[in-house]
């Protein structure tokens, strides 16, 4: 009987790339046993992941730790979601999305699920999309959500905000969410 598969993730090389530099670290500090940031693999297994674009998710959340960089960043999945980010350099920086403990994303689940069974939908449902989905849907539900805390806590955001003023936030909302429910919603808010 062989090993079990494990899925592997996608990993953007450019953004591992400025987290190293950030960090002033290289592969090979990361995997020198002898160091204090070794991961527990070997260069190859860091060069392989490298060439083929994917890694295993332990490798990754190991890396995100030592480099400080949430893990789901490093896959580069994150731009994908909100492609009109990209031109924010001031969001795209690695030391904007920090590292987070396995414990904080299940209280964030635990979040979701409590706000999906309060609108009707079970778990399961949720369950049910693909990883990418799900994170598109919390991305989108937190984006409403920093609207309507705009709103009734920083109505007066410096519209020159470097990092998403209430403009940037707007026409990032819009980029996302373009379907007429969210236009109503944004006229509703007062955006």
């Amino acid at each position: 009987m062989g090993r079990k598969k494990i899925e592997k993730v996608p990993i953007d090389c450019n953004i591992l790339d400025e987290a190293l530099k950030k960090r002033k670290l290289s592969i090979n500090k990361l995997t020198d046993d002898k160091k204090d940031y070794y991961i527990g693999v070997t260069r190859r297994t860091i060069s392989r992941a490298r060439h083929d674009g994917y890694i295993n998710p332990e490798i990754l959340d190991k890396i995100g730790e030592q480099l400080n960089v949430n893990p789901y960043w490093l896959t580069g999945q994150g731009l994908n979601v909100l492609p009109s980010m990209k031109k924010n350099s001031e969001y795209c920086k690695t030391e904007n999305h920090p590292y987070k403990k396995v414990a904080q994303k299940i209280n964030l689940s635990h979040h979701f699920q409590e706000l999906l069974i309060l609108h009707g939908v079970s778990y399961e449902q949720f369950n049910s999309l693909s990883e990418a989905t799900q994170h598109g849907f919390e991305m989108e539900i937190d984006l409403v959500i920093q609207m309507v805390i705009i709103k009734y806590f920083s109505p007066h955001a410096k519209p020159d905000d470097v990092f998403l003023s209430n403009e940037d936030l707007y026409e990032m909302s819009c980029d996302v969410l373009s379907s007429e429910t969210y236009k109503k919603l944004f006229n509703l808010l007062e955006l």
